[in-house]
């Protein structure tokens, strides 16, 4: 027998830096099973790419939404807001007091029984509060500039990589790096190479425009085509274009809060989307 269905709820959200305005529903059981599976992997594709299908599941408005359109760190926000909305306690993360505190010591007598020795130690406090996250207090960090001079005549225009771009660059790089360690070479030599791997290619999928003398270079290039013209640059100009992936903004939460075990205030940033689901 057919049974009734149960909508969920709809919700509108503004993204923070896009201004883009959507309209997302709450997690279904079996998305929130499928999000909770990938999370326990600790494999960073496998967790992306199970974010990357929540989110096109639940923005319902735009029917033409494309997560391409907005930089990975919206795409984080979106679905922050999605899982926050979902999860019937709503969002929280723990935090330890490991503030040093005079505490009673204790010894331990052949009999296994615990006795005060009328002494103190010094011991972290190690009351755990447990703090709720308000989503609408929920910012980007500092946004960088966006135009890099790189001499008289070359200005470099960059854009923020979306989330796919992060998933296909890292599908990449896994395959080169798996066909580097079958040629045997060196876990030495492939860490370096996949360093300079990860920000040549990163790099490049931030690129939005150059312009020379004030008019935008129409030619297009490869990725190692765009990798070779950052080679022959000089250092100090490869060293700024290479802050910019490093700079890319992230999702923050501050709060002050006092703990209840010592009375100490503390101050706390909760930055990256990882740190708000742990």
């Amino acid at each position: 027998m057919a049974v009734p269905k149960i909508s969920s709820p709809h919700i509108p959200l503004t993204l923070p830096f896009s201004k883009k305005e959507v309209v997302i529903r709450h997690l279904l059981l079996r998305e929130y099973k499928a999000f909770l599976s990938s999370a326990n992997s600790q494999h960073l594709g496998t967790l992306t790419k199970t974010v990357l299908d929540v989110i096109k599941s639940c923005v319902i408005e735009p029917e033409n939404f494309s997560l391409k359109s907005i930089p990975s760190f919206e795409a984080e926000y979106l679905f922050l807001n999605i899982y926050g909305a979902s999860v019937p306690d709503g969002l929280s993360v723990s935090y330890r007091c490991v503030r040093p505190v005079m505490k009673p010591e204790f010894i331990e007598d052949e009999y296994g029984h615990v006795h005060p020795t009328g002494e103190e130690i010094e011991q972290e406090c190690g009351f755990k509060t447990d703090l709720n996250i308000s989503l609408k207090d929920v910012e980007l960090t500092t946004i960088p500039e966006q135009v890099v001079q790189l001499n008289n005549e070359i200005v470099l225009k960059l854009k923020f990589p979306s989330m796919e771009d992060y998933y296909a660059l890292a599908e990449d790089l896994s395959v080169e790096i798996n066909e580097d360690e079958q040629a045997e070479i060196s876990d030495e030599q492939v860490e370096q190479q996949d360093v300079t791997n990860k920000l040549s290619a990163l790099l490049f999928k931030c690129v939005d425009s150059i312009w020379v003398n004030d008019e935008k270079w129409e030619e297009e290039f490869t990725q190692e085509e765009f990798a070779q013209w950052i080679s022959s640059m000089p250092i100090t100009v490869v060293q700024r274009l290479m802050q910019f992936p490093q700079e890319i903004p992230q999702l923050k939460y501050s709060k002050d809060f006092i703990c209840e075990g010592c009375g100490h205030k503390h101050h706390v940033d909760i930055i990256g989307l990882q740190s708000f689901l742990k």
